[in-house]
């Protein structure tokens, strides 16, 4: 089974498999005491608020490390194949290939991780100044390649990215706009007054999802002086049609139904 890596920005970075795991519980990532070791035990990564899988790669972002020093628009990365809860994230003076990155559009944060083709995604914002970085493995030292996305916004809510099942990336820019990454246009200009609505001071809890079976977007956010997701906005993205619900959202999740037989209701062959 696949190890299994959890972060909440209040805990160390944890670890689990269920095979090797003692008691089978969660541990601490790296150093069992202190964290995630960067520079051969002098810092640590304490907290991490995001984080992902890419290629071989374990990656956390907007990071605490042990002397108190926050780092929002930060990301790190190591390779998984050491595998367990000793993976190796000394970027300085380390003789893995792990890496860090900084994206300083100060006042910006990052706001969360996405996936589109064969690229890693981090989105910045919630401000005006928030922008879009594609990154891609390469063979040179710096482990990853980045550049900024032509579109000139940020995401406001990382956990409104999504993809279809096509492939595309879409999510909520800084702009006040629904839109899909590599798209000059925005798809919700016949909603740009419901959005345009959303309460920016929380709305880095929005949530959205994608429903294949009806090529749309579903996504509840927070409109007016609400301090909880409100609404939910489902858009087609292929149509461009749209409805909006009153109805309190925190997640989305899904399911699959299964049929369900006996003896006397076995199909024929």
């Amino acid at each position: 089974m696949d190890n299994v890596y959890a972060t909440n920005n209040v805990d160390k970075v944890l670890w689990w498999n269920i095979e090797d795991s003692a008691d089978n519980d969660f541990v601490v990532l790296d150093d069992a005491d202190n964290g995630l070791d960067i520079d051969g035990g002098t810092t640590y990564i304490t907290r991490a608020k995001h984080i992902t899988s890419f290629e071989k790669y374990l990656i956390v972002g907007y990071v605490t490390d042990s002397k108190g020093d926050v780092h929002p628009s930060r990301v790190i990365g190591a390779s998984q194949e050491s595998g367990g809860a000793t993976i190796d994230f000394q970027y300085s003076g380390g003789t893995g290939d792990a890496w860090k990155k900084d994206f300083l559009n100060t006042p910006t944060r990052m706001m969360g991780f996405a996936k589109w083709g064969n690229n890693i995604i981090v989105g910045t914002g919630p401000d005006y100044l928030g922008r879009i970085y594609r990154g891609w493995v390469t063979t040179e030292d710096t482990v990853f390649n980045w550049i900024e996305e032509p579109l000139k916004v940020g995401v406001l809510s990382g956990d409104t990215f999504v993809n279809s099942k096509d492939g595309r990336l879409f999510f909520l820019a800084t702009d006040m706009t629904i839109r899909e990454l590599n798209n000059p246009e925005p798809i919700s200009n016949l909603i740009d007054i419901t959005v345009r609505g959303i309460n920016t001071s929380v709305v880095e809890y929005a949530q959205a999802t994608f429903i294949d079976k009806y090529n749309s977007i579903a996504l509840a956010v927070p409109t007016g002086s609400s301090e909880t997701n409100d609404k939910l906005l489902m858009i087609d993205v292929g149509k461009r049609t749209w409805f909006i619900q009153d109805i309190p959202i925190r997640a989305f999740g899904d399911y699959t139904q299964q049929d369900v037989y006996t003896y006397n209701t076995l199909p024929e062959r």
